[in-house]
């Protein structure tokens, strides 16, 4: 899997935030279409002495999962939301990624108790149509 000149510099612009701001620890979530752009994310983290607070099996989600497939995943976002980590990258095809935001809202995460970062396909997808 490539990973492009843009989900480099994402990447990039991603971990010199959170350096900036002293975080070192992400909880990452990512589809199997978007396996390329979170090898490099996780290559970078390791370079940049962070770390990733999720364990491998808390870090992939269905890429067709929606909002009906709540119940079936709501102990896998429970055990996120336990590990107290509020920085989250999302590596999600739109419009999956919506549902993922959704759901940690309807599994208790309120506005100030996360950070969702996410690659341009997420930012192009909600102001895209506004720009």
């Amino acid at each position: 899997m490539t990973v492009t000149k843009d989900e480099r510099f994402n990447t990039g612009v991603i971990l010199n935030l959170a350096a900036v701001f002293g975080w070192k620890h992400f909880i990452i979530i990512y589809d199997e279409d978007n396996l390329g752009t979170y090898n490099y994310f996780v290559e970078k983290i390791a370079k940049n002495n962070m770390k990733i607070a999720n364990s491998p099996d808390l870090r992939t989600m269905d890429m067709f999962y929606t909002r009906n497939d709540y119940p079936k995943w709501k102990s896998w976002f429970a055990k996120i939301i336990s590990l107290k980590v509020r920085l989250f990258f999302i590596i999600l095809t739109p419009p999956f990624w919506f549902y993922i935001v959704e759901s940690f809202y309807d599994a208790g995460l309120r506005r100030g108790d996360v950070l969702f970062l996410s690659d341009a396909r997420m930012a192009y997808s909600i102001f895209g149509k506004l720009i």
